[in-house]
């Protein structure tokens, strides 16, 4: 349930709305052909419609945000300033931590998940002063 509400419903929709209103029409095209090109088979997700990711990301729910954060390095990284990516990257990290369902040492995931949350904070700090 928190994963749902702190990570994928409040951290991702808020910087995929943010990243997705920076794209003019041109690279809305090529995000949804990086969404087509996408293969998501060994990620534990149901196949999507591209198309669908590009135009309704104002009402994605749960899963899609899943579906976002899994696949952001390689559909949206493309097309991502060096800031959004400083972001996004520990964003990855956190989120792929999150959806574990199998921690064999919990000491050393707490350590790296502070790390990409120190990291992560600091870089949505530097970029939040920027937002209009």
């Amino acid at each position: 349930m928190e994963v749902l509400h702190v990570v994928l419903i409040g951290i991702v929709k808020y910087l995929t709305n943010d990243f997705m209103s920076h794209l003019n029409k041109a690279n809305l095209c090529e995000l949804e052909a990086r969404w087509r090109a996408f293969n998501c088979e060994g990620l534990s997700m149901a196949p999507f419609q591209a198309k669908y990711m590009v135009c309704h990301y104002g009402s994605f729910i749960g899963k899609e945000y899943r579906m976002v954060i899994q696949a952001a390095p390689f559909v949206f990284y493309p097309l991502m300033s060096t800031d959004m990516k400083d972001v996004w990257e520990p964003l990855c990290h956190i989120g792929s931590m999150s959806l574990q369902k199998r921690i064999p040492d919990m000491d050393e995931f707490l350590e790296k998940l502070e790390g990409h949350i120190k990291t992560f904070m600091y870089h949505i700090v530097k970029m939040s002063g920027r937002w209009e």
